[in-house]
């Protein structure tokens, strides 16, 4: 197997390109609060003639700072998805990323504490868009929609049941609003909180919107038969892929790096809530959890088993 080794530092992290060229747009965007604080002076000095004018410019001069910032955000988001999911499905190349993990880290610790409640739906809709509209299959587009959920969108908890009344194309409008938990068997049935997804909801929503053949959400169990299983202590030789599910007892995620012997999972977490957990194959132990709630996995055995997914391309 050829080893190409892609070195995404260059484009992703602290001294990329990407980010040289945000470094070099920042002194434009920081002269223009300077300069909308001294037309703003000068309406206001003026203010027969000139306050109606300085007004509008500092509408535009407001539009064009958000713009900005929301452009690079944009770019910054949807390349590393890209990458990650992408080229993570290359045949017979494996890919060795340095920087990528770090970037979406990034990621994912800045949405942890963002609040889920009133979350700007159509910002992230468009970024969802635009996010999974670059990717060319089911497989790679069912990564990068599972990615979005877990590192560039506002941090989602675990609500029991989350996600089976229905199951959305693209961003629901209602996560985030308060709901109460009505599905039996749980301790927080009969409570009120944030709306989300649970970890069967998560993965059935990631699926459709990588436009797998599902038509309904589907439980922990039934998602366990939707493919081969294999222990995930046989990863390895049984070459599992990205977009392949990973199970425990009662718990399921998807399986979004795979890197050696180490796979990396994506999953809505009772503790804590969405997650990122790394472990390694040849033991079955958690090396790295990115969930600071979820801290204690490491270094215990975890996800049990691979079901390897049957993707049309």
């Amino acid at each position: 197997m050829p080893n190409v080794k892609v070195n995404y530092s260059t484009l992703l992290s602290s001294s990329t390109i990407l980010e040289t060229s945000v470094q070099d747009a920042k002194p434009k965007t920081q002269n223009l609060p300077d300069i909308r604080q001294r037309i703003e002076s000068l309406g206001k000095n003026h203010d027969n003639c000139l306050s109606p004018l300085s007004d509008d410019i500092e509408y535009d001069l407001d539009k064009a700072i958000t713009e900005v910032s929301e452009l690079a955000n944009d770019m910054y988001i949807t390349v590393n998805l890209f990458s990650q999911a992408e080229l993570a499905i290359i045949d017979n190349i494996k890919i060795e990323s340095t920087g990528l993990d770090n970037a979406l880290q990034t990621q994912y610790t800045n949405t942890f504490n963002t609040s889920l409640t009133g979350y700007d739906y159509e910002y992230y809709q468009s970024l969802f868009d635009k996010t999974i509209s670059l990717a060319t299959s089911e497989r790679s587009k069912t990564t990068m929609a599972a990615l979005f959920l877990a590192t560039s969108f506002p941090h989602m908890n675990y609500f029991w049941g989350g996600g089976h009344d229905k199951i959305v194309e693209g961003l629901d409008p209602t996560w985030g609003e308060d709901k109460t938990v009505t599905s039996p068997n749980s301790s927080t049935t009969g409570t009120t909180r944030p709306n989300s997804l649970d970890c069967s909801g998560y993965v059935s929503w990631a699926l459709k919107n990588g436009g797998y053949d599902i038509d309904k959400p589907m439980s922990t169990w039934e998602l366990e038969k939707i493919g081969e299983k294999v222990p995930i202590t046989s990863a390895a030789s049984n070459n599992v892929q990205v977009g392949d599910l990973a199970a425990m007892d009662n718990h399921i995620g998807i399986v979004v790096k795979v890197e050696g012997n180490e796979v990396t999972v994506s999953h809505c977490s009772g503790n804590g809530g969405m997650s990122i957990t790394k472990m390694d194959t040849t033991t079955g132990l958690v090396t790295e959890d990115w969930n600071q709630e979820a801290e204690s996995r490491v270094g215990q055995p975890y996800f049990t088993d691979i079901i390897k997914v049957n993707y049309k391309d």
